[in-house]
């Protein structure tokens, strides 16, 4: 017994470990970039939840629904930056320009509370004085000042009703313009749970490709420079952890020579370059810089 839940232990540690770090490997590629949306993003952290096991990945009611309710924080043609990328057991969270209103901290609640007044002490002393007073003139005295303080008590909820109902109003407005300002979410659901290899960025970006332009290709096609140029000592030094394989293809071009070491989870492709002269090593896991040597011949 102890035998299997040490087994089990080691399983779920191995998993967690495993989720991080394809988590990184995704933080590294995708946060701080900047993308373009190809369709309008709902102003909540809900965002829009895609399927890629389904025949029709995007769930369009959920869609629309939050379109509907929350508006659009972003638009069509609109460029934002990657804020947060977060891998769970299910699912990843590929975060625009925050994430999305309505997480922790936010506040969503609209409504301000409205007290009623209390009785005050003249009130609630003419209350007294009518149960314990039998003559009718007095009665009729004592009643007409119970009334005109009942009618002050009422004058002062109505005013502080008005008051609480501005202030809702103007706190409806103040979170409608935070939503606005919030940006959005994918949410990509993998049923029944996310691959035990993890997510590669390329795989992220073709999943989102139909919905977001990461300007990958024509960034290449724009920046790569051309074969018959020297590389300039700006290109090297632009070099960094964390690029993916086209990146670096737009700094240098194609490779020299390119292997492979390791296996698994754990493969690395190494992508050799000389320029003028230097030797540059890149080494990458999942379609990430992980480390790199520059050296002179």
């Amino acid at each position: 017994m102890k035998f299997r839940c040490f087994t089990l232990v080691l399983f779920l540690f191995a998993g967690l470990t495993a989720q991080a770090q394809n988590e990184a490997v995704l933080q590294q590629a995708f946060e701080g970039k900047t993308v373009t949306v190809k369709i309008d993003m709902p102003g909540t952290h809900q965002g829009v939840d895609l399927y890629p096991n389904r025949d029709r990945m995007m769930d369009f009611d959920a869609y629309s629904r939050r379109i509907k309710q929350f508006g659009a924080a972003l638009r069509n043609g609109d460029s934002v930056l990657v804020t947060k990328v977060r891998v769970k057991e299910k699912n990843i969270e590929f975060q625009l320009g925050g994430g999305g209103y309505g997480t922790a901290g936010d506040d969503t609640d609209t409504s301000v509370k409205f007290t009623s007044a209390p009785k005050s002490r003249r009130e609630k002393a003419l209350e007294e004085d009518l149960k314990n007073t039998t003559d009718s003139r007095e009665r009729k005295q004592i009643q007409d000042d119970l009334n005109y303080e009942r009618r002050q008590r009422e004058r002062e909820d109505s005013r502080n009703r008005a008051q609480a109902e501005e202030a809702a109003e103007a706190k409806k407005d103040r979170i409608e313009r935070r939503r606005l300002e919030g940006g959005s979410r994918f949410n990509i659901w993998f049923e029944p749970r996310i691959p035990a290899a993890g997510v590669t960025p390329n795989q992220l970006m073709e999943l989102l490709a139909e919905y977001l332009d990461f300007g990958t290709r024509r960034d290449a096609q724009s920046r790569r420079p051309d074969v018959n140029a020297p590389i300039s000592d700006d290109a090297i030094l632009r070099l960094r952890k964390g690029m993916t394989q086209i990146d670096v293809m737009a700094l240098f071009g194609s490779p020299r020579r390119k292997s492979e070491k390791g296996d698994g989870d754990t493969k690395i492709m190494v992508l050799m370059y000389q320029i003028g002269e230097r030797d540059i090593q890149i080494e990458m896991m999942s379609d990430v810089v992980i480390r790199y040597v520059i050296s002179s011949r």
